[in-house]
């Protein structure tokens, strides 16, 4: 079995090296060995075979079962396969969109029931969401074999607010989508032909795409920007989709992307909040979420620093994973804070306090910030539960956290 880990293959000198994956074949190695004794720079060659592997590995389970795909998948409606478990009444799903689920007991009565209740609760394009969510949780980790995902209520309602929360923009859907076409190679260059309907709804779940249609608008959109090249004569071997290959330009496109996304590892949180004494106890319940969750909070008048407050701030709003803001008050300081991360495409979560015999507290909300998903509070201690719950659904608990926690 090849090995997802790149190794070094060729080292000519201090500024040339190739890297490659497992799978390469002699022939690419030698070629690539030439290509750095010819230009004498440095050449990286980074080979992800996961998708490829996992769609192959999806698919062959399903074969091996020997069954039809004769059951309508509860979260993405395609043809999937089915089991019950004789134990537990658990269900096992394998679906070429959503991926391998085991769906407990009760989330399965709850859905199909004729109440609003499990899957039924979200929308179609909720639900689309959803599965694409989970489709990358099984495609993103480091694991060669297939891991299954279990649902429980619970768990659904944690994963599919973060799916809803974080739907990408069509910006960065084409960058997962070359990501994961860039994941069915098996050497750099190589045409990638979607053949089949396996192959099709990886590509769908993992670039959040509807249909067939969007998929074929997205890869046009590529091809325009000059991010993959289609051959001048094609047959199609599924539907309407040609061969293609990703363009050296593509591959630079993955990287500059890549190198943006190191920023979302930080594991600073800037707080926006009126700098008096009289939100200090405020502070300390969001102070107290951040660090639960196991990130470092960061506010103005807590730091030192040096010339202009502006530049500081600015600088470690950059810095951050995220940005939690009070917005009671509606501050011009803490409204200029959020319109700043929101322009880097940093993530904020408003919060807002419901004062005594206040009947709508959002009629103080600016109407701009009225359609985020606000935590309204009414006393710190109500506040650092809230706020803890909410960065654990969007971000997740941080692992050095998660350890003492445990």
């Amino acid at each position: 079995m090849a090995s997802d880990r790149p190794k070094i293959i060729a080292s000519l000198d201090d500024n040339t090296v190739a890297v490659v994956g497992d799978a390469i074949i002699a022939e690419t190695i030698s070629t690539a060995a030439k290509r750095i004794r010819e230009r004498k720079k440095f050449i990286l060659i980074l080979i992800s075979l996961g998708g490829k592997m996992k769609s192959l590995k999806l698919k062959e389970k399903w074969q091996s079962l020997g069954e039809e795909l004769n059951f309508s998948c509860l979260i993405c409606k395609t043809k999937a396969y089915i089991k019950e478990n004789n134990e537990d009444k658990s269900r096992e799903i394998i679906c070429p969109r959503c991926g391998w689920l085991k769906i407990t007991y009760h989330l399965w009565e709850a859905s199909t029931s004729k109440n609003e209740l499990g899957f039924k609760s979200f929308s179609d394009q909720e639900l689309l969401l959803l599965s694409s969510d989970l489709r990358r949780r099984q495609e993103n980790t480091n694991k060669k074999d297939l891991n299954t995902i279990k649902l429980d209520t619970q768990s659904l309602k944690i994963i599919g607010q973060n799916a809803i929360n974080n739907e990408p923009n069509f910006s960065h859907r084409l960058f997962i989508l070359l990501e994961a076409i860039e994941k069915l190679q098996s050497f750099l260059g190589e045409e990638v032909v979607i053949e089949d309907e396996w192959i099709e709804n990886y590509l769908l779940a993992m670039a959040y795409l509807k249909d067939d249609k969007e998929l074929e608008y997205c890869l046009n959109s590529l091809r325009e920007l000059g991010y993959i090249r289609y051959p001048n004569t094609w047959t199609s071997k599924y539907k309407h989709y040609p061969p293609f290959r990703i363009t050296s330009q593509g591959y630079g496109f993955l990287e500059k992307f890549r190198n943006k996304k190191d920023s979302l590892k930080s594991e600073d949180v800037f707080v926006a909040i009126e700098l008096k004494e009289e939100f200090d106890h405020i502070y300390s319940a969001i102070k107290q979420a951040i660090e639960k969750a196991g990130y470092n909070p960061r506010r103005a008048d807590k730091e030192h620093y040096t010339d202009y407050i502006m530049d500081w701030i600015k600088a470690k709003i950059k810095e951050s994973r995220f940005l939690v803001a009070e917005i009671t008050t509606g501050n011009l300081g803490v409204y200029f804070e959020i319109g700043y991360a929101l322009g880097l495409g940093i993530p904020v979560i408003p919060i807002l306090k419901k004062e005594k015999d206040e009947e709508n507290p959002f009629e103080k909300v600016h109407f701009d910030l009225k359609q985020f998903n606000i935590i309204v509070y009414e006393a710190p201690e109500d506040l650092e539960e809230k706020l803890c719950n909410r960065i654990a659904a969007l971000f997740g608990i941080l692992k050095k956290q998660k350890e003492i926690m445990d």
